[in-house]
């Protein structure tokens, strides 16, 4: 007598667990997982101020992490926005209006900020072990957003990496120069 109350009561528990999960699952929105990996160099060269010389030198793990903490920050995140225009997203900035009225300039400002903000929760970086490889994944509803995002960031980060030695190089140019007139 009692095993057959225990074994109705066991069924009930695993049925009810089994329709729970179900449920959940029909009320969890489906987002998609997109990756790009962006790899950095591996050596830094330089121009050394004192010699005229190329210095070259590995990039360092605190640099490694500076540019992640770059790429997680409010700034690079609303330059991602601008590229992809996340402001007319709906998933991002659910109070946007597709009607096509005219928005406020301060209520533009404050919903690209919170796109921003949203934005920074939907893409996590991270890093292989030592590795100069550097993981974006972005969850998102639509596959194709999530590719965009992800994609974008791996973009803006090479392009300001580039911008950045271009600037440096440019620097050195603009040194080595001034010590050529100043050693005639």
């Amino acid at each position: 007598k009692h095993v057959r109350r225990d074994a109705l009561l066991m069924a009930a528990i695993v049925l009810a667990a089994f329709f729970g999960s179900f449920l959940v699952l029909q009320l969890t929105p489906k987002l998609y997982l997109a990756r790009s990996t962006v790899v950095l160099d591996s050596i830094d060269m330089r121009v050394d101020p004192t010699t005229g010389e190329i210095a070259t030198a590995n990039i360092l793990p605190i640099q490694i992490e500076t540019e992640i903490d770059i790429m997680r920050s409010q700034e690079f995140a609303s330059r991602v926005a601008d590229d992809l225009d996340l402001v007319s997203d709906p998933f991002l900035n659910p109070e946007h209006s597709s009607t096509g009225t005219e928005i406020a300039e301060d209520e533009l400002e404050r919903q690209r900020d919170m796109v921003v903000t949203r934005l920074l929760d939907q893409y996590r970086l991270s890093r292989r072990g030592e590795s100069l490889a550097i993981d974006i994944f972005t969850l998102h509803p639509d596959a194709e957003s999530a590719a965009q995002i992800s994609n974008a960031v791996s973009e803006i980060t090479i392009t300001k990496s580039a911008e950045d030695r271009r600037a440096r190089l440019q620097s050195t140019i603009e040194f080595l120069d001034a010590r050529v007139l100043d050693m005639e």
